[in-house]
């Protein structure tokens, strides 16, 4: 899958942000409880964000809760659909493995997603967290588009 550049990824993403508004509690910078993930972009055919927890998002002693990490997993893998399938997906089932804590202080924590396979409606996507070169939780999920960029009225721009 090809990658997009920072700058059509910043506008189509501005564009989604703007088709549903930016209260999304993963990555809207509109919600003050959310996680406010950022630094949205595409690497070797991988969706990419930055996570910088908070303290008030721990479980115990210093470590991201797991629905957090979970979370941030989902998010990254729905954002994966969009950047690379040009289409909106619903969670169908999402397995996450947990490897190693991720601590909430942690400033090297980054999530990645894949499509790894599409059939009609229905995308595989893995997901990972990682800090450093260190893999935190992994997912495997499947997601079912709902309806693609087109429909919305949202198109690539500067590609």
């Amino acid at each position: 899958m090809k990658d997009l550049s920072r700058r059509a990824v910043r506008e189509l993403i501005a564009d989604v942000q703007a088709y549903y508004g930016e209260g999304c509690f993963a990555c809207g910078a509109a919600n003050p409880h959310g996680l406010r993930m950022e630094g949205f972009h595409t690497r070797d055919g991988q969706a990419m964000a930055e996570f910088r927890p908070r303290q008030e998002l721990r479980g115990t002693y210093g470590t991201v809760h797991g629905g957090v990490v979970t979370t941030t997993l989902d998010e990254i893998s729905v954002w994966a659909a969009i950047l690379f399938c040009h289409t909106m997906v619903v969670t169908g089932r999402i397995e996450v493995r947990f490897h190693r804590p991720a601590r909430v202080d942690d400033p090297e924590l980054w999530v990645r997603g894949r499509v790894t396979d599409r059939r009609g409606k229905r995308l595989m996507i893995t997901a990972e967290l990682v800090s450093g070169q260190a893999v935190c939780a992994s997912s495997e999920g499947l997601f079912i588009a709902t309806e693609s960029l087109e429909e919305m009225g949202i198109r690539l721009r500067g590609e």
